[in-house]
């Protein structure tokens, strides 16, 4: 099944509280009520703010020339790129 998603990229943006906003590039918006202590709703929203990015990254590895053996240098830096945006640094 290949389901559509709003494309990327998305940003996590606090809104007091435990609620959480994820804005897509294009203005979409999507409310994520996290009602888990305020630091791991946060670390939850960057996480989903970082889901296109991690995507192209997996998509990028499996299409690469040399997948089975190490993945293409460009891959990686999408990855890396990805997972720092995830854990947000």
């Amino acid at each position: 099944m290949n389901m559509r998603h709003t494309p990327g990229p998305w940003t996590a943006v606090a809104d007091g509280g435990s609620v959480l906003i994820v804005t897509a590039a294009r203005g979409n918006t999507m409310r994520v009520v996290d009602d888990s202590p305020r630091e791991e709703a946060a670390a939850n929203a960057r996480l989903i703010a970082a889901a296109p990015e991690l995507l192209a990254a997996l998509k990028e590895m499996l299409s690469s020339p040399t997948y089975g053996n190490e993945p293409s240098e460009s891959a990686v830096e999408l990855a890396i790129a990805a997972i720092a945006k995830a854990e947000g640094r």
